[in-house]
């Protein structure tokens, strides 16, 4: 309970000091620096030692996926009788199961049951705000994440360029995956959802815009294979931008991180580079925060 009132209230983004007396005195603790959290953690003392065994054997089981009590004991180095209670509370509570004809232990449903509640807690745009605020303090462009939507993305979260001359992008609006960072996502779907998007009309946005299925097939394998999207005034004239997947926990992708800005202000092959070089990097970092795991 109370690392989750420090976790939950370290990922709003407030420091520890700012949490209100009352919450401080009813959990009563003694506190000291910790440069992991950039604040405070609890002293080893309040650490249970059965718990932390536990957990031991839970991540034991999702390495294996299956394993024998021989198989804990030894890699988790425990002695049998110990062994013998976690796994037998861990049963009782549905957190693992059990196969007595291969005499096999795994994780339970319940633990699928927890997964599901973390990833729907952190949200795309909240869990990439500070990285995000950071590539457009490192850049000087429009950057903002757009989420996949079925058939459209959506800019969920922006930060705006400081320059007098940007270019804005709405929150909320949906638009078809033809259009900007879409064409990246596009690029990462499955083969036949892909054919079946690639069948309706594509439309001619610019002079710059492909269209042609086999061209915008092609267009769309390189993108994939680059990792990443640079529209060349394929949507609005004289606008380039650059975009670069976001991935989830199961390695699917749900959205990218973008930057958009006047053609002018990356014509150089260098400056081009260096940026595109940052939003690749954005995006991966966003990515691990959802589970993520770089291959």
């Amino acid at each position: 309970m109370v690392d989750g009132i420090l976790i939950l209230w370290r990922h709003r983004g407030l420091n520890l000091k700012q949490m209100p007396a009352m919450c401080l005195n009813s959990i009563k603790l003694k506190l000291k620096k910790n440069t992991k959290w950039g604040n405070y953690m609890p002293k080893e003392g309040y650490r249970v030692p059965m718990v932390a065994n536990a957990i031991l054997v839970l991540d034991e089981l999702a390495v294996l996926k299956e394993a024998t009590f021989t198989e804990i004991v030894n890699n988790c180095n425990l002695n049998k009788a110990s062994a013998k209670r976690i796994l037998v509370t861990l049963l009782a509570e549905g957190v693992i199961d059990y196969d007595s004809t291969k005499r096999l232990y795994k994780l339970g449903m319940k633990v699928l049951k927890w997964g599901r509640v973390v990833v729907d807690f952190f949200e795309l745009g909240p869990a990439g705000r500070r990285i995000l605020e950071r590539l457009r303090n490192d850049t000087n462009e429009t950057v903002f994440i757009v989420e996949r939507r079925q058939y459209h993305h959506v800019c969920i979260e922006k930060y705006e360029s400081h320059n007098k001359m940007r270019i804005c992008s709405d929150i909320g609006v949906a638009l078809p995956l033809t259009y900007g960072p879409g064409k990246l996502i596009l690029a990462f779907m499955e083969t036949e959802e892909l054919e079946e998007y690639l069948q309706q009309q594509m439309f001619q946005y610019t002079d710059h815009t492909v269209t042609k299925k086999e061209e915008v097939i092609s267009q769309l394998a390189e993108i994939h294979q680059r990792g990443y999207f640079i529209d060349m005034q394929e949507f609005i004239d004289g606008i380039t931008g650059i975009s670069a997947p976001l991935f989830n926990y199961r390695n699917k992708i749900i959205g990218a991180v973008s930057l958009v800005a006047p053609l002018q202000r990356l014509s150089e092959n260098d400056k081009m580079m260096e940026t595109i070089a940052k939003v690749v990097e954005a995006g991966k970092e966003i990515s691990i925060q959802f589970g993520y795991s770089p291959q």
